[in-house]
């Protein structure tokens, strides 16, 4: 997958400044972007990252080589030491400083159960609030962790693509459950977000198309324009980007590829933190506000 690494670090890229973005125009009060809400684009962005994230892990384990008994332990104390160590210093980090879960919010201690849900990353099981909003989305990630192994190594078994189309199209049917019977089964609903990208990895064993890398940014486009007609047509843009991540030769101008990969590689620190520089950002815009008299939208 070396020949598409700059295809999924532009990928990477896109989601964190996605979010990135729609957080930043939350901040001065801002609601929608031509027409479509902030919530709604901030929240593809990360269904984006889960079809990234799920491909880049099940490579991550083909490079490991090891039998299931060996892998499954390895992969989670590799992912442990991967989210946990800055999840948790970011959460000490806002309770220590009173930091609100958005800029535009006031700050609230949900008690010491919510506290102790949001350093477990658990708070969709426990039904407790995110700390600090980025959060919401690490306890559907840790829980996938838990089915990528035994999923690895049913899809090198069996090889062939169609297994994994009938786990995406399991996974849709599904994903209506949550509604109706358990709140706390949130992952249903994200699990046909997570499934593409292990469609990619058993497409890259096939021929792909070869297709120019001038397309793919249009097959992410094309997926933002599926996403505006609701959280379930998520599903069909996850699904795109999965089968369409294989197809595209790797880019070649350096630039892109350096800013993408820089991006990428420091992604989760940026989506932990850029809600935190925002309310740092916004508290001194209204500290300078108050003293020229000047409006924080204007800072």
């Amino acid at each position: 997958m070396s020949s598409k690494s700059s295809i999924l670090d532009v990928l990477r890229a896109v989601a964190v400044l996605t979010v990135y973005f729609a957080h930043l125009l939350g901040t001065f009060h801002f609601d929608k972007i031509c027409g479509v809400g902030l919530t709604s684009i901030s929240q593809t962005g990360v269904l984006i990252f889960f079809v990234h994230t799920s491909l880049v892990l099940m490579l991550s384990m083909e490079r490991m080589e090891l039998p299931l008994r060996s892998l499954a332990p390895a992969f989670y104390i590799r992912r442990l030491f991967r989210i946990y160590p800055l999840s948790v210093l970011t959460v000490l980090f806002v309770v220590a400083l009173r930091i609100p879960p958005m800029p535009t919010r006031p700050y609230q201690w949900f008690g010491w159960a919510g506290f102790l849900s949001n350093v477990a990353l658990a708070q969709n099981l426990t039904l407790s609030p995110s700390i600090l909003g980025p959060l919401w989305s690490l306890p559907l990630e840790v829980q996938m962790y838990l089915f990528l192994p035994v999923l690895y190594f049913l899809l090198k078994k069996t090889r062939g693509i169609s297994t994994a189309l009938f786990l995406w199209a399991l996974a849709v049917a599904l994903a209506p459950l949550q509604e109706h019977f358990a709140a706390r089964l949130s992952l249903l609903q994200y699990a046909p977000c997570f499934l593409p990208g292990i469609i990619a990895f058993v497409l890259l064993r096939y021929p792909t198309l070869n297709l120019p890398t001038w397309g793919w940014p249009l097959a992410i486009l094309t997926a933002y324009g599926i996403r505006l007609f609701g959280f379930r047509a998520g599903w069909l843009a996850c699904l795109l980007l999965g089968i369409a991540a294989p197809q595209f030769r790797d880019f070649s101008w350096r630039p892109l590829c350096v800013a993408a990969e820089k991006i990428a590689r420091y992604s989760y620190g940026i989506y932990l933190s850029h809600v935190i520089v925002f309310w740092f950002s916004f508290v001194f815009c209204i500290l300078i506000g108050s003293v020229f008299d000047y409006s924080p939208a204007l800072c």
